[in-house]
């Protein structure tokens, strides 16, 4: 069984193995195309280079290599947002998901935000079953072309309490 430890900082490479994670992920499950890609990319650089002290990445390692992620990036004064989760499938089945979470929503009720949104697509039902888990309750729904394909996105909503 795989060790792993999570950590809270930014590594050289870290980006390029999320961002990896992503593309060729969604591109093998659901046939996302490059646009995807750059979707993750974009906002995830510029989350880094941001620096905000109100957001957060939690990165899990073993073996050396990013094998997961969760963060939370400002929406606005009062919400954050959920982005970029997952845990590569060799650790799935063992927590580190919902710890993920947990860590996430501790941190955004001490940060003081009043609520967490993230956005989803309908056939992530694994990922769905721990937003559920944790409170999350979907709020909107709509179907477009995106990423070269037809996808239901969902926007969930959690109230975070301090």
């Amino acid at each position: 069984m795989n060790s792993y430890f999570i950590r809270t900082t930014i590594r050289l490479t870290d980006l390029s193995q999320i961002v990896l994670f992503h593309a060729t992920y969604y591109h093998e499950l659901y046939g996302w195309n490059e646009e995807f890609e750059a979707y993750v990319a974009k906002p995830l650089a510029e989350f880094v280079l941001a620096r905000d002290p109100g957001e957060r990445i939690w990165i899990v390692e073993s073996g050396g290599e990013v094998k997961g992620a969760v963060a939370l990036v400002k929406a606005d004064a009062d919400t954050a947002q959920l982005r970029w989760f997952y845990v590569e499938q060799e650790l799935r089945g063992r927590g580190i998901g919902s710890e993920l979470i947990t860590l996430l929503l501790e941190f955004a009720a001490g940060a003081g935000y009043r609520q967490v949104i993230l956005w989803t697509a309908s056939n992530l039902l694994e990922a769905i079953s721990l937003y559920k888990k944790h409170g999350f309750s979907l709020v909107e729904e709509e179907e477009h072309l995106a990423w070269g394909k037809q996808v239901t996105e969902q926007k969930w909503v959690k109230k975070v309490t301090a």
